[in-house]
Parts: structure tokens; C-alpha cells; sequence
């Protein structure tokens, strides 16, 4: 709850949104010289920008102190999913960089923002994939390198994600991840209390 103390002792207005897994919230701007910030206090979210034309552009997965500033963009809106039960914070961007300068030791505003960069240049990095295999696999192996857990020669990922969420979050179709996924000998799904889950299975790499 760092955030929260440091709002405490700045004095700065939010609000806090809670999501359920699965659940889904839509941000769009509504005044261009007063820009609003999200922070991710709790939980794990998809982060993705929706067009007039119902398009979308995956932007990052994003976790606990990632930071999301979200402007007036032509019609276009952002909308967050919850992979587990999340807590947002929303602000306006202005409060926040006038009150970083009396801050909480625990938070670092800097250094929030250059870790959520950090997983829009992930994005970037699977959606260059010229190839679809390349692109899944990828995002797969890129959310088990932040999220898995090791039981012995396995790796798992211990919230749900979906196989809906590959397909946005990589810009393929459902079709095209079903197709893929099971092609993959070393990933696995593993269907548990109705949850996906995947198994990334290490001895026979």
C-alpha cells in the first residue's frame, strides 16, 4: 500500500477500481489539457488500444506499480482486462508530477514508468515477429520468464491466461494459437479448475 501513503501525505485525490479475473474497464479522455494516469496498485492486467474501427493494438501486460497515462487519441480508447483480482488507481497526471518531489521512500514515480516501458518494449518486441509461431511462442515464454513458478522440472503460470488473450496480445487469431499451441511439444495447457494454465515442461528442452 505504498501508494496510498504516499497519496496520504501529498494529499492528492484518486479513486480505486476493483476488477475481478476476466473482468474488463474502458478509459478514454474526455479533456485534452488534463490527461489521466492509471497505476496497477494490485493484480495483472492486458492493456490494449481500441480504434474506431474496432481495431486493436496490444500494448503490454502490466503488473503491480506499472503506470498508464492515457490521452484524447481521435476516438480511440484503452481497455484493461484483469488476469486476477486487480486494483487500479486513477488520477489526474498533473497531481502526480506536481507531488513527486514530496514522495514516500517506498515509491519512485522515475523508476515506475521505466519499468512499464520496459513491457510496452516487449510488445514491440513479439509484434516484430515477422512470423505468427515466433510471435505466440514468445509472448508465452516472455509471461513465464515474469510470472512462472518452478515445481520441479516444470514452469508454470499460476493465473489464467486465456488463450483469447494470446491471440489479442499478439495481434493472431484464436485459430491461428489453437493451431499453434498444439504444435508445441514443450507447452502445455493444463485445463484445472476450469482455468488455462501453462506448462512449460524444462527436461525436454
Amino acid at each position: 500500500m505504498n501508494w496510498i501513503i504516499f497519496f496520504a501525505i501529498n494529499n492528492i485525490n484518486y479513486y480505486v477500481y476493483k476488477l475481478e479475473s476476466r473482468d474488463s474497464i474502458i478509459f478514454k479522455n474526455v479533456e485534452k489539457n488534463n490527461l489521466s494516469t492509471i497505476i496497477v496498485l494490485e493484480g495483472m492486467i492486458t492493456l490494449v488500444k481500441v480504434f474506431q474501427n474496432q481495431e486493436t493494438l496490444p500494448i503490454a501486460i502490466l503488473n503491480r506499480n506499472h503506470i498508464i497515462n492515457y490521452k484524447e487519441s481521435n476516438g480511440a480508447y484503452y481497455k484493461i482486462t484483469a488476469l486476477n483480482n486487480t486494483y487500479l488507481i486513477t488520477l489526474k497526471e498533473n497531481i502526480l508530477y506536481q507531488n513527486q518531489k514530496i514522495h514516500c521512500n517506498k515509491v519512485n514515480i522515475i523508476d515506475n514508468y521505466k519499468n512499464t516501458l520496459e513491457k510496452y518494449e516487449e510488445t514491440l518486441q513479439i509484434l516484430n515477429q515477422k512470423n505468427t509461431t515466433n510471435k505466440i511462442i514468445l509472448f508465452i515464454l516472455f509471461t513465464f520468464l515474469r510470472f512462472g513458478l518452478i515445481r520441479k522440472y516444470k514452469i508454470i503460470i499460476p493465473v489464467e491466461i486465456r488463450k483469447e488473450y494470446i491471440a489479442t496480445m499478439t495481434g493472431t487469431s484464436l485459430y491461428r494459437v489453437n493451431k499453434i499451441l498444439r504444435k508445441t511439444n514443450n507447452i502445455n495447457v493444463d485445463q484445472k479448475n476450469q482455468k488455462t494454465i501453462f506448462l512449460l515442461t524444462i527436461e525436454n528442452l
